[in-house]
């Protein structure tokens, strides 16, 4: 069993599993995927899982992307959406800058 925790953790060769076949099949997504894993300056973060279970063990990769409230709103109304309000949580709690969490309720401007 330890063995196998030391392989399926052990960093994988680029391009060693496929398990994606439209991401880099699709000319427009592979180039906008590939600008993102190359661009510093995006807010990009990678949270990966490994699930053991009796009869599979499965790999779960999470692709998060973490804006400022600035740039949320830049990013929101470059497409067409207006902001109606912004909390520092889900719950709707009041907003409040040095919180680490917000949440935003946007809707598609017509």
């Amino acid at each position: 069993m330890f063995e196998e925790l030391e392989r399926i953790n052990d960093r994988p060769e680029p391009f060693q599993y496929y398990t994606a076949e439209e991401l880099w099949t699709n000319e427009h997504t592979s180039k906008m995927m590939l600008e993102f894993h190359l661009n510093e300056s995006e807010k990009v973060g990678l949270d990966k899982y490994t699930i053991i279970e009796q009869d599979r063990i499965r790999e779960v990769y999470n692709w998060l992307q973490y804006f400022s409230k600035e740039s949320l709103i830049e990013e929101l109304e470059r497409n067409h959406f207006k902001i109606e309000n912004i909390y520092s949580n889900v719950a709707g709690s009041e907003y409040d800058s040095h919180g680490i969490e917000m949440a935003v309720i946007a809707k598609k401007a017509m």
